[in-house]
């Protein structure tokens, strides 16, 4: 066998030693491309998104009756004007305290000329605004509020928020306030428009299709 030159024999160590190295990135890339030139980017699940379960009706019943737990503030088991109107002022304070709370940074419960200015220019382009600038921006209803689950606030999102026009138009025997029956009623007729083959569960596809307009 002819000897190898120095040179020669350095490199075939070098092929030897980085072969290996280049089945085992081709090898784990072939199973789920969890390694890659750049590293190890790509590590987890590699498997496709879970698509998103079906909504039935129960379900959404269920995320109904939350709203109405939220808006029927003395139990007695209707919503009146009255009651809604209280929550959502109770809610306005709560946020303009909390706004106030940001600005008056030495906690004095006086805000001074810097502390406004300060809190101004942490707005950024919006304070040339006049329209935006501080502004809350707070929506005259009440929305659900789910968990964390991404299920949870999909029904969620199919709720109509609770809001003055809303009630009066749910109240459909004219007395003094809205039943729950009455608010699941007023609300499942969202549930049936969209439920485009009336199983009683609400799919992907149809969701998608309602609020495209289709």
């Amino acid at each position: 066998m002819p000897k190898l030159v120095p040179a020669a024999a350095k490199v075939l160590a070098a092929l030897v030693l980085v072969a290996p190295l280049g089945l085992q990135a081709q090898e784990s890339d072939t199973h789920g491309g969890v390694y890659s030139e750049g590293g190890f980017d790509n590590l987890g699940d590699p498997s496709p998104p879970r698509a998103p379960e079906p909504i039935r009706r129960g379900d959404f019943n269920e995320m109904v009756g939350k709203l109405f737990s939220a808006a029927d503030s003395n139990r007695d088991g209707t919503i009146t004007l009255a009651e809604l109107q209280a929550i959502i002022a109770a809610r306005k304070e709560q946020a303009i305290q909390a706004r106030f709370e940001g600005i008056d940074t030495d906690r004095n419960r006086s805000l001074s000329a810097a502390e406004f200015a300060q809190w101004q220019r942490g707005l950024g382009t919006a304070v040339l605004d006049d329209t935006a600038a501080g502004g809350l921006n707070f929506a005259e209803v009440l929305r659900v509020e789910p968990g964390r689950g991404r299920e949870e606030q999909a029904i969620a999102a199919l709720v109509e928020p609770l809001g003055s026009t809303m009630l009066t138009a749910a109240n459909t025997n004219y007395d003094a306030g809205v039943t729950l029956d009455e608010l699941v009623a007023y609300e499942g007729k969202r549930f049936d428009r969209i439920d485009a083959n009336r199983d009683g569960f609400l799919v992907n596809a149809e969701v998608t299709g309602a609020n495209r307009g289709g």
